[in-house]
C-alpha cells in the first residue's frame, strides 16, 4: 500500500510541474502566461524570463510573426519532453531572423557615387547573401561595382553595404530587408525537447541550430526560408562528446529562392538543408521536402579528428532544385574512421543541376530515385562542373571502402549516372565500392561525361563490384568508360564491361543492358471501374496491359461491379503474358514484371 500510495504520489508531483504557456505577439510579458488571455508577447521571455521543467509545453499563437531570436536552453527528461507547438488557426506561428536593414530608412546615412549608394551597418550583420528590396529579393554583386541586374554587394570587412538606385534609397524603396540580421531564429542547447508545427526563418548562419545535448524532435515544421546559410546546422562543439538520438519528420525545407535569377554558387548562394557535423549520433530524417537548397539538401561532413558521425539513418524525403543553378540533393564527406552506420535510402531526388557526391566509407545508399539531373546554362559554361547523378569520390582524404550503392533508379541525368573518380592526387584509392543491382536509363546526355551512363577514372581506383546493374542508353552502345582497363579500351558495351572481371581486382558480373520500359505512375496506370448494373465499355489512349497479361488495344470492357489495374503496354505485339519475377535486384522488396525480358518497374 506504501509503494501504491508512493507511486501515485509522484505522478501527481510531475502532473502538477507540468504546466502549458501561451505567447503571442498581442500579449504582456509581465502577464502569467498560463491562458491565452495571459499570453506572454515576446521569445526574450521564453528565452530568459521563465524556467521551465520537463513536461512543459510552449504555445506560439498561429499566425502571428516574432522578428527576435528563440534561445532555449532548456530541456526535459527521458519520455517527459518539453514541448514547444502551436495553437489557434491559420498560418503557422513564424520566428525568423529576418529584418529590416539597421536605419536604411534614414536619407542622411547614404552616400553615393553615380547610382552606386552604400551605407555603413551598425550593427553589423555578419554577412548578407540575400537581400529584398521592396519584398522582392534582388540578386547579389561579387563586388562593389553593382547594377541595375546585380543589386547588392556587401563587405564583411567595413560592415558597408552597397546598393544599385536611380535615387537615394531611403527615399524611394518602400523596404529593405535581409535574413541575415540575427544568425539564427533558434539555438537549442538542451535534452529531450520537441519542437512542432512551427515555422523558422532567415538567420546569417542558420535557421536553426543546436549544439550538444540530444532527443531533439521537429516534426511538421516549416524551416529555412530566406536563409542565408542553412536550415538546420548540428555539432557537438566538445571532442567525444555526441548529439544523439534526434529526428526530423514530415518538415519542409524551402529557402524561397525566386525563379526570377539564378544564384551564382561563388558567394551568393545558401548551403545546406540539414548540415550535420562533429559527433552527430542516432538521426532519423524522414518525409521532409527539401528546395532549392544552393550546396545540397542533406549534407553529412566529418572531418574533424576527435569527433565521429554515426547511425544516420536518412529516408522517405524528396529533394529538388528547379530555381537554382548550383544545388544537389545529397552530399556526404567523412574522413577515413570518422563516419559508420550512414543509410540513405528510399529517397527521391529530382531536377537538380548538381552531382550528388558520396566521399567516405561504410555508407549504405539504396532503393533511391534520382531523376531528370540537368546542369543548367550557367554551370555549362565551367569546365570543371559536371551534373552526374552520384559521384562517388576519395576526397582527397578517405578511401570510400565499405559504401554499398544497391538497388537505386538513376535516369535522365546530364552527365553519367554513375561516375566513380579520386579527387586529386594521394595515397587514398578509390576501392571497396559495392555497386550493384542498380537501374541506370538513360544518362550521360550531354558530351561533357562523353556521352557514358557509367564512367570510372583510371586513377587510384581497384576492387570493386559491378554487379547485376541494367544500364541502357538507347541508341549507344558503348555506355561505359571503364579507364581501369589493362589494354586502354576504355569506351565499353555492358557486354565488353561483363568481361573485364578480374582486372585490377575488380569484380564484374551480370551486368546487362536493356530497354527497362520504364512507365510513368502519373500516366501510365490507370485504375478503372464500372459501379453500374450494366457492362460498361472504357475507351483507350493507348494499348494498356492487365496484370494477368490480358492486352488491350483501344478499349476494355467491364461487367457490373467490377474494375480493373491497367498498365501502359510498351509492347504490344509482343503475346507473350508477363510473370512476377523477382531477382536479385529485388531482393529485400522490389519486385518487377517482365515482358520478354524486358523490366518493367512497378
Amino acid at each position: 500500500m506504501k509503494k501504491l500510495f508512493l507511486i501515485i504520489f509522484l505522478f501527481v508531483s510531475i502532473s502538477v510541474h507540468a504546466t502549458t504557456y501561451y505567447v503571442s505577439t498581442s500579449g504582456n510579458d509581465s502577464n502569467s502566461g498560463l491562458t491565452s488571455a495571459l499570453a506572454w508577447k515576446t521569445c526574450n521571455m521564453v528565452s530568459w524570463g521563465h524556467t521551465f521543467v520537463a513536461g512543459d509545453n510552449i504555445l506560439f499563437k498561429c499566425g502571428d510573426t516574432w522578428k527576435e531570436n528563440l534561445y532555449f536552453p532548456h530541456g526535459g527528461s527521458a519520455g517527459n519532453n518539453i514541448v514547444i507547438n502551436s495553437y489557434g488557426t491559420g498560418n503557422k506561428p513564424v520566428i525568423t531572423a529576418e529584418d529590416d536593414i539597421p536605419n536604411w530608412s534614414v536619407a542622411g546615412n547614404w552616400s553615393n557615387v553615380g547610382n552606386t549608394w552604400s551605407i555603413t551597418l551598425s550593427p553589423a550583420p555578419s554577412q548578407i547573401k540575400r537581400l529584398w528590396i521592396n519584398g522582392v529579393e534582388v540578386k547579389k554583386c561579387l563586388t562593389t561595382t553593382v547594377s541595375s541586374t546585380e543589386k547588392f554587394y556587401y563587405n564583411t570587412g567595413t560592415s558597408v553595404l552597397y546598393i544599385y538606385s536611380t535615387s537615394n534609397p531611403a527615399l524611394v524603396f518602400t523596404s529593405l530587408t535581409t535574413g541575415a540580421i540575427r544568425q539564427e531564429a533558434l539555438f537549442l542547447y538542451n535534452s529531450y525537447v520537441k519542437i512542432q508545427n512551427m515555422d523558422f526563418r532567415g538567420g546569417s548562419s542558420t535557421s536553426v541550430r543546436w549544439t550538444n545535448g540530444g532527443y531533439i524532435t521537429f516534426d511538421n515544421c516549416n524551416i529555412g526560408w530566406h536563409s542565408d546559410r542553412c536550415g538546420i546546422d548540428v555539432n557537438s562543439t566538445i571532442a567525444g562528446q555526441t548529439v544523439n538520438n534526434c529526428e526530423i519528420k514530415n518538415c519542409t525545407f524551402d529557402t524561397g529562392a525566386p525563379v526570377t535569377f539564378l544564384y551564382d554558387y561563388e558567394d551568393q548562394s545558401t548551403l545546406d538543408g540539414i548540415l550535420l557535423q562533429d559527433g552527430c549520433d542516432t538521426w532519423s530524417i524522414h518525409d521532409n521536402t527539401f528546395k532549392d537548397w544552393a550546396h545540397s539538401a542533406f549534407s553529412i561532413v566529418e572531418i574533424t579528428a576527435g569527433y565521429s558521425v554515426s547511425n544516420i539513418n536518412f529516408y522517405n524525403n524528396y529533394m529538388t532544385a528547379p530555381n537554382i543553378y548550383y544545388g544537389r540533393g545529397i552530399g556526404v564527406i567523412i574522413n577515413s574512421g570518422l563516419g559508420s552506420g550512414i543509410n540513405i535510402y528510399k529517397n527521391y531526388i529530382y531536377n537538380c543541376p548538381t552531382s550528388n557526391q558520396l566521399s567516405g566509407g561504410q555508407i549504405q545508399f539504396y532503393y533511391n530515385i534520382i531523376d531528370n539531373n540537368n546542369r543548367s546554362a550557367e554551370l555549362a559554361a565551367k569546365p570543371w562542373q559536371t551534373c552526374t547523378g552520384l559521384e562517388l569520390s576519395n576526397n582527397y582524404s578517405t578511401n570510400p571502402s565499405g559504401t554499398n550503392i544497391w538497388n537505386n533508379t538513376i535516369m535522365n541525368t546530364h552527365d553519367a549516372g554513375i561516375v566513380i573518380s579520386p579527387y586529386g592526387a594521394g595515397t587514398y584509392n578509390v576501392s571497396g565500392l559495392d555497386i550493384s543491382n542498380n537501374i541506370i536509363f538513360n544518362c550521360g546526355q550531354s558530351s561533357r561525361s562523353g556521352g557514358y551512363s557509367l564512367y570510372e577514372y583510371d586513377q587510384q581506383l581497384g576492387a570493386n563490384t559491378f554487379r547485376n546493374n541494367l544500364i541502357y542508353k538507347s541508341g549507344t552502345a558503348n555506355v561505359i568508360y571503364y579507364g581501369h582497363d589493362a589494354l586502354n579500351n576504355y569506351p565499353n558495351t555492358v557486354t565488353q564491361f561483363n568481361s573485364k572481371n578480374g582486372n585490377g581486382g575488380d569484380v564484374i558480373s551480370g551486368n546487362f543492358g536493356i530497354d527497362p520500359l520504364l512507365i510513368s505512375i502519373e500516366s501510365d496506370i490507370s485504375l478503372e471501374y464500372n459501379a453500374t448494373s450494366t457492362a460498361k465499355t472504357i475507351s483507350l489512349s493507348y494499348p494498356m496491359i492487365d496484370v494477368k497479361g490480358t492486352k488491350y488495344a483501344t478499349s476494355v470492357t467491364l461487367q457490373p461491379f467490377t474494375s480493373i489495374v491497367l498498365l501502359k503496354d510498351n509492347d504490344p505485339d509482343d503475346p507473350e503474358v508477363p510473370r512476377t519475377y523477382t531477382n536479385k535486384s529485388a531482393s529485400y522488396h522490389k519486385k518487377v514484371i517482365v515482358f520478354h525480358k524486358k523490366v518493367l518497374r512497378y
